[in-house]
């Protein structure tokens, strides 16, 4: 029965592996999503500057807004943040004469979460909706926000009730972030006109 032998010889060449030079858009990576934890956010810093000895060339491009909130889809898509969005529903509700208490514990029945900003006396609120907060109790579920609804149509409380993921910007579209606040202003004078029209405020 003859038997195989297996010859182990140095290796004679070696050829260095490459890498790509072409750059590598990393900027949603140099942008710390204010929505995102401290975390999440230093690594994906690291992520994007350890590109550098590889030549992605990473510190060539200029990071974005600062006000950039988490990033939902592929590209380089954003939507507004907490920091975006909550001076400008607090600036338009006090501009309606409402003394808002921000944040504040709201509980009725069995709706209870940490809305946004709140009147206790006009029973007028609002709440931004971040995708990262999802199933948090500083969100209210998804039958509460029905609840909520229903509150609205009838005799309250009155809460806007807002999807950050709703106003959605791109990087490279000049003007499209500005353009997402004042969708933003425009949905929260609609809600205050409403109330002002029923006599809530």
């Amino acid at each position: 029965m003859s038997r195989n032998r297996l010859r182990v010889e140095p290796l004679r060449r070696y050829r260095a592996p490459s890498y790509p030079h072409a750059p590598l858009d990393v900027r949603p990576l140099l942008t710390a999503p204010r929505s995102t934890s401290s975390r999440t956010a230093k690594l994906l810093r690291a992520l994007a500057l350890g590109s550098a000895p590889f030549g992605l060339a990473a510190c060539d491009y200029i990071v974005p807004p600062a006000t950039a909130g988490s990033i939902p889809f592929e590209g380089h898509y954003y939507y507004l943040s907490e920091t975006d969005a909550l001076p400008l529903l607090h600036e338009a509700f006090v501009a309606r004469g409402l003394t808002i208490t921000a944040p504040y514990t709201f509980a009725l029945d069995a709706v209870a979460f940490e809305a946004d900003g709140y009147d206790a006396q006009k029973r007028v609120g609002y709440e931004l909706i971040d995708i990262e907060e999802a199933g948090s109790a500083s969100v209210p579920s998804a039958d509460a926000q029905v609840q909520l609804e229903s509150w609205r149509a009838g005799t309250g409380p009155y809460f806007l009730i807002l999807d950050a993921q709703s106003y959605l910007y791109a990087l490279d579209v000049d003007g499209d972030y500005e353009a997402r606040l004042d969708e933003l202003r425009s949905d929260i004078g609609a809600f205050l006109d409403e109330l002002a029209a029923a006599g809530v405020i």
